[in-house]
Parts: C-alpha cells; structure tokens; sequence
C-alpha cells in the first residue's frame, strides 16, 4: 500500500512517518463497548490504518442512544451495536480486518479467547461489572487497557497495566456491581473520552510507546479545564 496516498497528513506527523504507520498495520486493538464511548474512539481507530479491530458489545441500540452514539441511525434502533459498528469500519476502510462479538464480557476463561490477540484493549463498558470483568482477564494475560470513562459532564481515561489493574483501583467490592442505566451523561462528555482513548491507542502502537499503568486524565466540560494524575502503586496481589 501506498501510505503517502492515503495517509500523508499523519504520516507528515514528527516522531510518525511510515515507520509509525507500518507498526499501526501489525497492531491489533479490541475495544469493549459501543456506546457513547466507543462511538467516539471507532471512526478514529477504524480510519488509522490499524491490522484489525475487534468490537465487543452485547446491547441493541435504542432510539435514546442516538444523542451521543452517533455511529448509528434511526433505522438501525433495535440492531445489535457490535455488527453495525463493523459495518461503519468496514465501509470506512477496508483494508482493515473488523470482527464484531455479540457477547457480554465476564470473569471467566470462556471470555479470554476475545482479548488473547490484541496488543491493546480500550475498556468502552458503561457498569463497573464490566470494566472489572474485562481488567481481571487483562490483568492476567498480561494486556494493556485503556480505560474510558463518562459521567455529567466529566470524561475520563484511566491506563492500566503492570500492577495497575481494576482491582487495584476500587477496594469497595459493591461498586463493581453498579450499574449505568439512567445515569446522566453530556453527550460531548462520552465522546471526548473515546477520542482520548483512540489517542492514547494509536500514538503508543505508531510510537512503540509503553502504555504506563496508573496515569489518568480526566477533562471537565463546565470548568473547562483538564486534570492528570498518577496512582500510587499498591502492594502487589497474592
């Protein structure tokens, strides 16, 4: 492939070029969720020229998704998000492979085939049971997550890796079973946050960046500011 032809303008990027290019097309990324979230951070990871994108979500999409999942359509209400967010990469591009999973991630070894392949995962879910879910199988094949947050008006991204799991990170065990229904969220909110996902997944695999464990970010939409932060790493599990 000609990169020049269709990918000049990142290409042109300082510390890019074709080298970042080639990497990004041996680069394989699954991104659980395709909501709001995900619906931010697909366009942008479909369009970049990555090896292939595997896209888990379990849900349909209802017509108060559409405010903020903006990858899909009136008349796609009620089909599941996982096979029309493929077919939106597909059609954008191509030249990726695209697998679509209708599947609700759990704990469980069943789960782990969807996230052996990848080099990176982008946590998309909107319930902390799956986001525990989906940290517990990274944590033990060892992959990193990019995790991927909204509430309000806040986004949100958390990397996790080597130490800096979910597990780690919430010490109340009946948090992970919150659910997200209903919770209130600015739809420009859902989409930043998978903007900074794809961000974060595109520069490290281009780069051949470490994705460091224990960095956050979190950008609030009335103030208007941007907040980073690192955790403290905590005393390693037995």
């Amino acid at each position: 492939m000609d990169f020049s032809q269709k990918y000049p303008r990142q290409i042109s990027l300082e510390n890019f070029g074709e080298k970042g290019q080639k990497r990004l097309g041996k680069t394989r990324v699954c991104i659980v969720g395709a909501g709001g979230v995900g619906s931010g951070a697909i366009p942008l990871l479909a369009a970049c020229g990555l090896k292939k994108l595997s896209i888990l979500d379990f849900d349909k999409v209802s017509e108060s998704n559409l405010h903020r999942q903006t990858i899909y359509k009136l008349s796609d209400v009620s089909k599941p998000k996982a096979r029309l967010a493929a077919k939106f990469c597909q059609e954008l591009n191509p030249q990726t492979d695209f697998e679509a999973h209708i599947v609700k991630i759990e704990d469980s070894p069943a789960c782990e085939k969807y996230f052996s392949g990848a080099d990176i995962v982008i946590d998309a879910c909107d319930s902390f049971a799956s986001r525990s879910a989906v940290s517990e199988i990274c944590r033990r094949l060892k992959k990193p997550v990019i995790m991927a947050a909204a509430g309000g008006y806040v986004s949100q991204i958390t990397l996790l890796n080597e130490g800096f799991y979910f597990g780690e990170l919430v010490g109340d065990a009946s948090a992970k079973k919150e659910g997200a229904e209903g919770r209130p969220i600015f739809p420009p909110a859902a989409a930043l946050s998978g903007v900074l996902a794809a961000g974060v997944a595109i520069k490290s695999a281009a780069q051949n960046l470490k994705i460091e464990g224990g960095r956050f970010l979190n950008f609030d939409h009335v103030k208007m500011k941007f907040f980073e932060g690192s955790l403290l790493r905590q005393a390693p599990r037995v």
